[in-house]
């Protein structure tokens, strides 16, 4: 297999497991074999999100904190047409989280950059 091939192949293979992941998910759930019972699950949760209140905590003192409405006038009309995997990607957010921004809400400005870049496709800003 090519190189082109190769690519396009884990491509398609990461767009099927992005759809058939969350109903995996949900299955496991009914079944009462929630994944996140687990106590390595639990810790590893933990700190992801200790880790990204480190870095809004870094952000926001080396940044001035900008006008929420510069997201809703700027930035969020740029992500109408933009995929959720590729937010995802700009960001490190999950997909519900850059679901939760197509729809509105705002995420701290630390993400502003990036979704504005992906948005555009550039390095504008």
């Amino acid at each position: 297999m090519c190189d082109d091939c190769l690519s396009e192949r884990r491509e398609e293979n990461a767009a099927a497991l992005a759809e058939s992941g969350p109903a995996a998910l949900a299955r496991m759930r009914a079944e009462g074999r929630d994944p996140m019972d687990r106590p390595e699950a639990r810790r590893k949760v933990g700190a992801a999100n200790a880790r990204r209140k480190r870095e809004a905590a870094e952000w926001e003192r080396t940044h001035e904190k900008p006008d929420p409405e510069v997201f809703t006038r700027e930035i969020l009309p740029l992500l109408e047409n933009v995929p959720l995997t590729q937010m995802e990607r700009a960001t490190g957010l999950s997909k519900r989280s850059c679901s939760r921004i197509k729809h509105g809400l705002a995420p701290h400005p630390m993400h502003w950059a990036n979704l504005r870049h992906a948005a555009l496709g550039d390095d504008s800003d």
